[in-house]
């Protein structure tokens, strides 16, 4: 199985030892010990120039872990050091197997960065390793929802679209599904990736509103929105307009006292429906659906709902 995070993990330790300066293996250790010694004896009084200099010998030399560790003395009395050395920090503990520190160190960068491709960059490390290496699913999903549909330049950040939206859907959390989609329709994808990522999604918040007698009306705008901009054919754009009209009309039919008016104010759900219809390749399955909308299904026939405009659904179904 593909794993982004052992990707960069592998693209970190190459990175870090082409970057190295160029010192014998006894030079390089005994100058790490020594810096690695002062720091941790007093912390305080340590600056982020030796943090960083502790950074590039420890590459160099190849001791993440102990360079973690006096990292971690270091960033315990100086919470205001600068994001970069922070995530240089969550790169040498993903280095040295320690996830969380590295988790948390990425965290603390993303809230004290602005909104570009290199912080895009660092909220995918963090998923990655917060997923991947922790099965943190949860902290994950906090952080994706809260600030990752803003961060999303960098294609390591993008390559969790996909899992953002199966949490979102597993959670039942549609405001964040509808969300994401918003977030991921906007880059145009290409119509293999909305076919394998985007309409499933979308296909099944439309098909919820079949029975949704009324209760979603709240995001038919989004949905409506949504199907505008994707890829589904012809007669699916047709029946979700369709379904858009009737769920507006049962969200308002219980204020509506008046039978005539009601009756009215159906027409703006006849019109979809004879659209639908007269244009669908599959007349039956599209009577089906029709009639699903209006009553319930064969085993949930709604016969309130049925008798909310009947004499026109009779029409419709004799004509």
């Amino acid at each position: 199985m593909f794993r982004p995070t052992a990707v960069i993990v592998l693209c970190v330790s190459v990175l870090l030892v082409a970057t190295a300066p160029v010192l014998s293996g006894a030079e390089q250790s005994g100058e790490l010990d020594q810096l690695m010694e002062s720091i941790q004896s007093d912390p305080r009084a340590a600056t982020e120039a030796q943090a960083r200099q502790m950074i590039e010998l420890g590459r160099s030399a190849g001791r993440p872990y102990a360079v973690s560790l006096a990292l971690e003395a270091f960033l315990s009395n100086h919470y205001d050091c600068a994001p970069s050395l922070l995530v240089d920090a969550g790169d040498v503990a993903l280095l040295a197997g320690r996830y969380v520190q590295s988790a948390d160190r990425y965290k603390a960068a993303l809230e004290r960065m602005q909104p570009g491709k290199e912080t895009s960059r660092v909220a995918g490390k963090l998923y990655g390793v917060l997923i991947e290496m922790l099965r943190n699913h949860n902290d994950a999903y906090a952080v994706f929802k809260r600030k990752g549909l803003a961060l999303r330049q960098d294609g390591l950040a993008r390559r969790y679209d996909a899992w953002f939206l199966a949490q979102a859907h597993k959670r039942k959390d549609v405001p964040a599904l509808l969300a994401g989609l918003k977030a991921m329709l906007s880059d145009k994808p290409s119509l293999g990736a909305q076919d394998l990522v985007i309409l499933p999604y979308l296909e099944d918040l439309i098909q919820s509103l079949r029975r949704s007698y009324g209760r979603h009306g709240e995001i038919v705008g989004a949905l409506d929105n949504l199907v505008g901009r994707a890829a589904f054919d012809g007669d699916f754009k047709r029946y979700a307009a369709f379904l858009f009209a009737a769920e507006r009309f049962y969200a308002r039919a219980d204020d509506i006292d008046d039978r005539k008016d009601r009756d009215a104010r159906f027409e703006s759900v006849l019109q979809p429906a004879k659209d639908y219809f007269s244009n669908s390749d599959d007349r039956v399955a599209a009577l089906k659906n029709i009639c699903i909308t209006w009553m319930g299904d064969d085993d949930q026939v709604d016969d309130r709902r049925w008798e909310r405009s009947r004499g026109p659904k009779l029409r419709f179904l004799i004509a």
